[in-house]
């Protein structure tokens, strides 16, 4: 069953719990800013001469291991965080303007929205709430926060399948990676489910392209 985001926080199903998806969107993790780029608040000339051209692509691949193993491919849109919500980038962003996280709110980067399809799926959304600051490495033991998680979603839902919701627990670590030409890699260990009492850690890389 393909998950969006949207729909995410409003499923009911198996194991995974209403309060257990809900608390995605609102779980800090420990992340500090190594980036050396400064966050501007303008688009590039580029991209201000190119608002009619449509976005750039985010096509990578995630694998997540522990409870669950998959992995797969995906593809995503750039995304800006405007008053604590990731919504589309504009027409006319470019990959150095992701990078930079140029339009967002001060210090907030929304990373790719993951979503792989089969089954078992999982779907990832993650996204820096402080510190961002444009393309470098930011570690969850030095300081500024993130949100979100992971869901594994196993079975058909409406037929005796589940959801099952991870989020960051005491002994999570991420260092996300982002470069100047908008690609990047986020390492992630020890998400933890208290439906199934079990943990999950995955690795997400993806690149950008016009």
């Amino acid at each position: 069953m393909p998950l969006g985001r949207h729909p995410l926080l409003g499923l009911r199903a198996g194991r995974a719990s209403t309060a257990a998806l809900i608390a995605l969107a609102s779980v800090s993790l420990a992340l500090a800013s190594c980036g050396p780029a400064a966050a501007g608040s303008n688009l590039s000339p580029h991209a201000t001469a190119s608002l009619r051209l449509p976005g750039p692509t985010l096509s990578g691949h995630v694998r997540v291991t522990g409870a669950y193993s998959v992995s797969g491919a995906f593809t995503a849109r750039p995304e800006i965080v405007l008053g604590g919500s990731a919504t589309p980038a504009p027409a006319g962003y470019s990959c150095a303007d992701y990078a930079a996280g140029r339009l967002g709110s001060n210090g907030e980067f929304a990373l790719p929205e993951v979503e792989t399809h089969g089954d078992p799926s999982v779907y990832v959304h993650l996204t820096v709430t402080a510190g961002y600051t444009g393309a470098g490495t930011y570690d969850s033991s030095t300081g500024h926060n993130v949100t979100g998680g992971a869901v594994v979603t196993e079975g058909n839902t409406s037929n005796g399948g589940f959801l099952d919701a991870f989020r960051a627990a005491s002994d999570t670590t991420i260092s996300v990676t982002v470069h100047p030409d908008g690609s990047g890699v986020v390492n992630a260990l020890n998400w933890y489910s208290s439906d199934s009492d079990s943990e999950l850690s995955g690795v997400i890389t993806w690149t950008c392209s016009p």
